[in-house]
């Protein structure tokens, strides 16, 4: 994706918005209008009584009826105005972020938000209509709030963050475009990717990595440790700042609510915050002084840094963006949800190719509004948890979806994935008994799903539900084969990792395997649909 699509994104979107705000302001004005014809129709008198009050000696009675109806018009005129122009004016804004883009300056995506431009409020429950994203960008100093499409979120997001990817943009158009445009895409790509891919043993991987990286692991979980006592010591002080003016001015005698005692207390505290700075700013040093030959890393850097590595640990071609993910085409695609305009957001993506066969894997959470719904009623939780797809040469002639069987309590604990999966086809009855306990396998085609249901591919999946906790999802929908593991976020994002003060994840080996393991059990499920 170039700057060009980029931009014709962002003008299409803010094309719609204003045909959206401008029918709804029209037919909102009309309503008004109406409403005020009647007030008027019926109150004349009394409002004309209200404003002569003021203007009777003046006799003036006559001037000031003649104003009335010009008044509420340039009143709605200009609340009109206000109310729209931030979208009548959003192209000319998209216009002058990408003249700054084009000059070479770099945009921050700060936040996305998303609303819907219509809204019909019946007493409890709301109506919602026209869903639209808005993404917060920071740009040569100045914060810009631009319209975009929701099912290109994802790529205009990768963009703004890691610029135009074209080997991503063939691997892409490899998994989802027209067989006819991209065979000789696809072609050359399993030319470029040609050699084999060993999975390693998580012994062997675990053996490499502390060997290589274990002192950069230390020493970024020692910078992540101390940022965290530093936060904890603020916090100490303002709890207990809190409890001596508490002691000060609220228990204490009059006596002893003068300016010396006050000063006197608050200068022990100052003290004793000193002392307790002192003594972790030695805690640290001693801690470090066994570490100054490691080159200093920063540790909020972690996950892009030894995850890259783990990426080409694997194979050298194979990417991590760490703010990456699968887009809401991409997963509706796959065919394990119901189709419906989710929101997404997720991180943690690889890409590549697993022995000719390019794939995907990521982290994602899905949740929905439905277009009837409480107003303050928050989004259900659809799913969360790590998402796989990869593409095969040959084409199933019949889509499937494995779901797993859970019982009564597990299906009241989870989210509400069950109530979004696209179970359309008839149920197939299978010889494998402990396949059937664990799983419900939907397809409109018994023959087709029984030939793909080989018994090394069924005892894979087994094992992988295993793994997951019984919570594997799996979906073959023409070439592309999905994979989902509704477990919640175990990778955690790096605002999880370092800024939450009360995050037990540590920035450790194990943290590692656990994601080493998750993908290479995901790709060895290609080596049983070969």
């Amino acid at each position: 994706m170039n700057i060009e699509q980029v931009k014709h994104f962002f003008v299409s979107e803010a094309r719609r918005e204003k045909r959206i705000v401008l029918r709804n302001t029209i037919i909102i004005g009309s309503i008004i209008c109406i409403g005020i014809a009647i007030l008027l129709f019926f109150t004349r008198d009394f409002i004309v009584d209200y404003f002569v009050s003021s203007a009777v000696k003046k006799g003036d009675k006559e001037g000031i009826e003649r104003y009335i109806p010009w008044i509420v018009i340039v009143s709605l005129l200009v609340v009109v105005y206000f109310s729209v122009r931030a979208s009548l004016r959003r192209e000319h804004t998209v216009d002058k972020v990408f003249k700054l883009l084009e000059k070479g300056d770099k945009a921050v995506v700060l936040s996305e938000e998303r609303k819907s431009l219509t809204n019909l409020f019946l007493f409890v429950v709301t109506l919602k209509f026209d869903p639209i994203i808005y993404l917060s960008l920071e740009l040569n100093g100045g914060v810009y709030t631009l319209p975009i499409q929701i099912n290109v979120i994802t790529d205009v997001k990768r963009f703004f963050e890691f610029g135009q990817q074209e080997d991503y943009d063939k691997l892409m158009d490899t998994m989802y475009g027209d067989p006819s445009d991209t065979q000789a895409a696809a072609e050359q790509m399993n030319e470029e990717f040609t050699s084999d891919v060993v999975l390693k043993p998580i012994t062997e991987f675990r053996a490499y990595f502390s060997q290589n990286f274990g002192l950069e692991i230390k020493a970024m979980e020692q910078q992540r440790k101390a940022s965290k006592r530093k936060i904890l010591l603020v916090l100490g002080v303002l709890i207990v700042s809190a409890l001596a003016y508490f002691a000060v001015y609220q228990l204490a005698d009059r006596s002893f609510k003068d300016t010396y005692n006050t000063v006197f207390i608050f200068g022990v505290l100052l003290i004793l915050i000193v002392v307790i700075r002192f003594l972790f700013a030695k805690k640290k040093t001693g801690q470090n002084t066994t570490a100054k030959a490691t080159p200093p890393l920063d540790y909020t850097a972690f996950k892009e840094i030894m995850l890259t590595r783990l990426a080409h640990y694997i194979h050298p071609s194979y990417t991590y963006f760490e703010k990456g993910y699968i887009g809401l085409p991409e997963v509706l695609h796959a065919g394990i949800f119901q189709p419906k305009s989710y929101s997404i957001h997720g991180g943690d993506q690889f890409v590549g190719h697993y022995n000719g066969v390019p794939f995907q894997s990521c982290v994602l959470s899905l949740s929905y509004r439905p277009t009837l719904s409480r107003s303050k009623v928050p989004e259900e939780e659809v799913f969360q948890g790590t998402f796989f797809v990869a593409k095969f040469p040959k084409k199933f002639s019949a889509n499937m979806l494995i779901v797993p069987n859970k019982s009564i309590l597990n299906r009241f604990v989870e989210n509400c994935i069950g109530n979004y999966l696209n179970t359309a086809g008839e149920v197939v009855i299978l010889k494998d008994a402990e396949f059937q306990k664990a799983f419900t396998v939907y397809c409109d085609d018994q023959l087709v799903a029984r030939s793909i249901l080989t018994p090394s591919f069924m005892q894979k999946l087994r094992q992988l539900n295993l793994h997951n906790k019984g919570s594997l999802y799996c979906s073959i929908n023409g070439n592309n084969i999905a994979i989902a593991a509704n477990i919640g976020n175990k990778y955690k994002s790096t605002a999880d990792l370092v800024g939450d003060i009360f995050n037990t994840t540590q920035l450790d080996q194990n943290f590692l395997d656990e994601i080493y393991e998750d993908l290479t059990k995901h790709l060895s499920v290609i080596d049983t649909l070969k």
